[in-house]
Order: structure tokens, then sequence, then C-alpha cells
């Protein structure tokens, strides 16, 4: 591999961790419904170029909280989560974000 395509795609993939931090803080101010928030964080996952497995597994170790919630949620016909499913996304979102931080060299959360 040439020494150029390694840090294209650094840089490449540093563009989707910070668009997973975009997306989380979209999510927390109420521009994302729980559903997109899912959906864009698996997209931006699979996006990455080069990662590390244990740290893909945490990552979707955490992202599967998210959508057991909504799943649940779902199941109970429920248009919200409740407050037990929101604690846990919100318990996610931190791990998460701390997860992103890593990748971006710790200085984001």
């Amino acid at each position: 591999m040439n020494p150029d395509d390694t840090s294209t795609d650094h840089e490449y993939d540093q563009r989707q961790y910070r668009r997973m931090e975009d997306t989380i803080l979209a999510f927390e101010q109420g521009k994302l419904q729980v559903g997109t928030l899912i959906t864009n964080l698996e997209a931006l996952l699979k996006s990455v170029r080069s990662i590390d497995p244990t740290w893909r597994d945490q990552f979707q170790h955490e992202w599967g909280k998210i959508e057991d919630a909504f799943a649940y949620a779902l199941d109970q016909g429920a248009s919200e989560l409740n407050s037990e499913s929101k604690n846990r996304v919100q318990g996610a979102l931190i791990a998460l974000k701390r997860l992103i931080a890593l990748q971006l060299g710790g200085g984001h959360v």
C-alpha cells in the first residue's frame, strides 16, 4: 500500500468519526429521531476504512443498546422511548462519545 493511501484513509476515517460526533450531537439537540441516529451511526461505522476490531466491537455493543431500546419502544407501540430506555440510550451515547474521542485523539470529550 502506498503511504499516501494510508494518509488519505486516515483523513477519511477521521471525517467519519467527526460525522459520528455530529450525528450524536444532532440527536441530543432533538434534531434527529432515534431511528435516524441508529441508521446514521451504523452507516458511518461501516464506512470507516481502517478500524481496530476491538474498537468496532465496543462501538457495536453500545450502538446495539440504542437499537434494542428503539426496538422495545416499537414493540410496545410507543411513539417515544420510556424513561428507562432513555437512560439506556443516554448511557450508550456517553460510551460512544468516549470511543469516538479515542479515535480522534482523545480531545473531543
